[in-house]
């Protein structure tokens, strides 16, 4: 915090020689409105005089003032020269306005005696506001301007001329005394203002240590998440390998099994972790369509069924208050991902009793809501629950309960579709949350286009595969899996070079599998338009990644390759092929 006096000192000269250009204008203006007033009624060579001075103490202060102003940002400027500087000069200039009472008042005038200290006392009152910043400046004009007309007056032997001056000394004294309030008062606004400077200053130093701080963060989590996605992508194909395997012992399948579990609670961390990359990144598009939000909840109660009955709770849906159809327009994929995440909240933080979907029907709109039973949320935590890793009720950290992440998701989620989450809770009896969606037309749902995957070892074959992939355990693994798939044609590159020699070798193949990020900083974007400017062609292309970055993220999104993020689950990946090879 600025309490540098030399700084404050600097301040005060600077707004003090900022006052003397309308100072000098007033000096000039009030010097020659006196002696035309007193043209005729005084002395004319003696007016003549007293303002020729007057003229040639106004140029001198405006050269002094162009010469402050070539001087005020140079190294050797020294602020207290030219404060005391501005000093001497109202010394002077107190003088030459208290000798006009000496000149010029006259009592057999009356009225030209009041004009000169009306005049008079204005000047005092008047060079208060604009040189209280520095007292000596003041009391160098006020103290000889006021104590000369004090002696003119008296001198005078006119009647009631010794009041006049004791007035004026009277004058004189509260203006001193407003002097010094006005001066501390000035002080402490430019102590305040540099403070407040400097703590912006401050401000914006710590910002940017944040940003930089937040910068390093998000490179470090999405280079962490890249290297922890690559063994576990290799660690689900293998283990859906193993569990497809001819004449495998139970014993084996059943750990197999376990294993499954495991990896689909890190696939699901990391599908958090992905949607916050994507929000981001600004990479979510919005797809709009008509359909059937009861199908919707069906689908996902029933996939989350197991987890439900594991803890004995009863998960079931409320059609109460809904017509047949239940119709919404909006992005079916982001409306699953709320409702997922949701009910996924609400079966983790339940211990006992149910979790419920309700739909019920408004005029223009249908409210989804899913109601719990379990230990509800604390009116002063409603507003935190929707904020990144902020998690209620775990403080061990259950990685079963996820990271905190869900309900970030669904709020920024909703705010994309353009409608807002409501919570509503009671301690140990349960919470809502609910959101609603405008209704749709039965008429305008596009039939489900119905993908027939095959299961049949026949499902890839006749069918050449390109694999491009830099880590040697994931080329072992994904070979394993598209044998059992039927692809006995299957070309594996660790890079785009090795992928261009194998296809001019090889030939053409039916599809290409590429890793995103590849070696010598190289993209698996670049990798396939490499391949098509080689083969003269485009050939249906899947993008496997375990990048989340911004950057990554809105890169893939320009490219329009069909992409899948690890770990990819080996039902995602065949569906993939399958809507590539349909192409």
């Amino acid at each position: 915090m600025p309490n540098n006096n030399s700084e404050i000192f600097h301040n005060q000269v600077s707004i003090l020689h900022k006052q003397q250009p309308p100072l000098i204008a007033g000096i000039f203006l009030v010097g020659n409105m006196l002696a035309y007033i007193l043209w005729g009624h005084a002395d004319n060579g003696l007016i003549l005089g007293w303002l020729a001075v007057v003229d040639i103490y106004i140029a001198i202060r405006l050269v002094r003032l162009w010469c402050y102003h070539q001087k005020k940002n140079s190294a050797d400027f020294k602020p207290s020269y030219w404060a005391w500087e501005i000093g001497i000069a109202s010394v002077f200039s107190g003088c030459l306005w208290g000798c006009s009472a000496f000149l010029f008042i006259d009592f057999n005038d009356p009225v030209y005696a009041a004009v000169i200290i009306v005049m008079l006392a204005s000047m005092i009152a008047g060079c208060l506001a604009s040189s209280s910043v520095f007292p000596p400046a003041y009391i160098g004009f006020a103290v000889p301007c006021t104590l000369l007309s004090a002696l003119a007056l008296i001198i005078e032997p006119a009647e009631g001329s010794n009041y006049l001056a004791m007035l004026a000394v009277g004058f004189m004294l509260i203006n001193l005394v407003y002097c010094r309030n006005f001066y501390f008062t000035i002080k402490d606004s430019i102590r305040l203002r540099l403070e407040h400077v400097s703590l912006l200053e401050q401000l914006s130093i710590e910002k940017e240590h944040a940003e930089s701080a937040n910068i390093s963060k998000s490179k470090f989590l999405a280079a962490a998440s890249h290297d922890l996605r690559q063994p576990v992508h290799a660690l689900s194909i293998f283990t859906d390998a193993l569990k497809n395997m001819q004449d495998t012992p139970m014993g084996v399948k059943n750990l197999s099994d376990k294993i499954s579990r495991s990896v689909l609670g890190l696939r699901s961390l990391f599908d958090s972790l992905l949607d916050i990359s994507k929000l981001d990144a600004e990479t979510v598009d919005i797809n709009q369509e008509h359909y059937n939000i009861k199908t919707q909840c069906e689908d996902l109660l029933a996939s989350l069924k197991p987890q439900a009955i594991g803890k004995g709770l009863a998960l079931t849906m409320d059609l109460a208050l809904i017509s047949y159809h239940c119709i919404v327009v909006s992005d079916q994929i982001l409306v699953g991902r709320i409702l997922s995440n949701l009910l996924t909240n609400a079966i983790n933080y339940t211990d006992a009793g149910s979790v419920t979907v309700m739909i019920t029907e408004h005029d223009e709109s249908i409210r989804i809501s899913v109601i719990d039973t379990g230990k509800g949320i604390p009116d002063k935590d409603i507003d935190n629950i929707f904020d990144e890793y902020h998690q209620l009720h775990n403080p061990e950290r259950d990685r079963n309960k996820g990271l905190g992440l869900g309900l970030s998701i669904c709020r920024r989620l909703a705010k994309l579709l353009q409608t807002e989450i409501a919570v509503d809770s009671l301690v140990d009896q349960g919470t809502t949350f609910s959101f609603e969606l405008p209704k749709g037309m039965i008429e305008q749902i596009t039939p489900e286009r119905q993908t027939s995957l095959s299961a049949a070892a026949s499902f890839l074959s006749q069918r050449r595969i390109l694999l491009i992939d830099d880590e040697q355990d994931i080329r072992e693994a994904m070979t394993t899996l598209l044998q059992q798939w039927g692809c006995t044609d299957l070309l594996c590159a660790a890079d785009q070079f090795e992928a261009c020699d194998l296809v001019q070798t090889q030939g053409k193949p039916d599809v290409i599998i590429s890793d995103y990020r590849l070696p010598n900083n190289r993209t698996g974007i670049e990798a396939v338009h490499s391949l098509y400017k080689t083969m003269n062609q485009s050939i249906p292309t899947l993008l496997i990644t375990g990048d989340t970055g911004p950057q990554a993220m809105k890169a893939i999104n320009q490219s329009g390759l069909l992409l899948l993020h690890k770990p990819v689950a080996p039902a995602k990946l065949k569906l993939a092929l399958n809507t590539l090879l349909e192409q």
